[in-house]
């Protein structure tokens, strides 16, 4: 569903982005995930959730720890402490 391209991924419909997550990398082990963005035209479908969710299956693969910095992000997180071990502290 979504492409991963350099520090983020992105859903394209027609060319054109409607749907991203960016992260840049502090050090070799953290993503400070730093943007969540869905086009109004995309909004209500649960994308944003999907991004988050993608990026939390990469940092699992890869064991890598998440800085939330995203208000998004960081909401999300509040909500779903099962992700908590996820955190860099």
């Amino acid at each position: 569903m979504f492409q991963e391209e350099k520090n983020r991924f992105v859903l394209k419909e027609e060319g054109k982005d409607v749907a991203e997550i960016t992260w840049q990398m502090k050090g070799l082990r953290h993503m400070v995930v730093d943007h969540t963005f869905v086009d109004s035209s995309q909004r209500g479908k649960g994308l944003a959730e999907k991004l988050v969710l993608a990026v939390i299956e990469k940092a699992k693969k890869e064991d890598l720890k998440i800085i939330p910095t995203c208000s998004y992000v960081v909401s999300y997180f509040d909500k779903h402490k099962e992700y908590n071990d996820l955190i860099a502290r």
